[in-house]
């Protein structure tokens, strides 16, 4: 029974380990974060009822602490509208519909409305920060958990706005696991910021409840 317990710490850090490579699959990387510790947990239990050594207790305690900090510091839930500055000024919405491939473009002002060409759809009226607002309520998870939007209407969808004098673009992108792919490109900064995410609400509803209204 010893010489297996010595397999317990092996398997926790492999697992830890895959877990972080897996970290743009985030169900596989929830699922080995959470056996990881499940495993870490039992083999200490086995371990304080065998009265084994204290060095062996301290080297799980050790994985266990490596577990925790991994998942607070991975596993985070937030909303769209944390990607977007304060002082932001939302310019232009554009939504990808997925059963059609069809463009959906939002501009701030005016009345709401609608017009059709080329495949494309226009669509006007609310403020920029009535879209602010939308975004804040479209939960996002960088784990997995119950409940998330598998198939959205939109597929994807980018916000520019401007901020401080420069402008931005935030970008979602649906995958076949049902992710989405955010990116954060500043026109000064070369490189965007990328991370992936589940979420909780269909893109759509970043339009103004009055506008999207118009698209039923």
């Amino acid at each position: 029974m010893k010489n297996r317990l010595v397999l317990v710490p092996v398997a926790a850090v492999l697992l830890l380990l895959v877990g972080i490579a897996a970290r743009h699959d985030l169900m596989l990387r929830t699922a080995v974060v959470c056996v990881g510790i499940l495993v870490t947990l039992a083999g200490m239990g086995i371990a304080a009822a065998r009265k084994s050594s204290r060095k062996y207790l301290l080297e799980l305690a050790v994985i266990l602490a490596a577990y925790v900090l991994y998942a607070g510091t991975g596993f985070q839930t937030t909303d769209l509208g944390a990607f977007l500055p304060e002082d932001c000024t939302v310019q232009r919405v554009d939504i990808t519909v997925r059963e059609t491939g069809e463009h959906v473009i939002w501009t701030p002002g005016g009345e709401a409305s609608l017009s059709e060409d080329n495949g494309q759809t226009a669509l006007t009226g609310g403020s920029a920060e009535d879209v602010r607002q939308q975004a804040g309520g479209i939960v996002m998870c960088s784990y997995w958990r119950p409940g998330f939007v598998e198939s959205a209407a939109a597929s994807a969808v980018s916000i520019d706005l401007t901020s401080g004098g420069e402008t931005c673009r935030v970008s979602l992108s649906q995958d076949e696991n049902a992710q989405y792919s955010l990116s954060v490109q500043w026109e000064s900064d070369e490189t965007a910021e990328q991370s992936d995410w589940l979420l909780f609400a269909d893109p759509m509803s970043l339009l103004p409840p009055d506008v999207a209204a118009l698209l039923s």
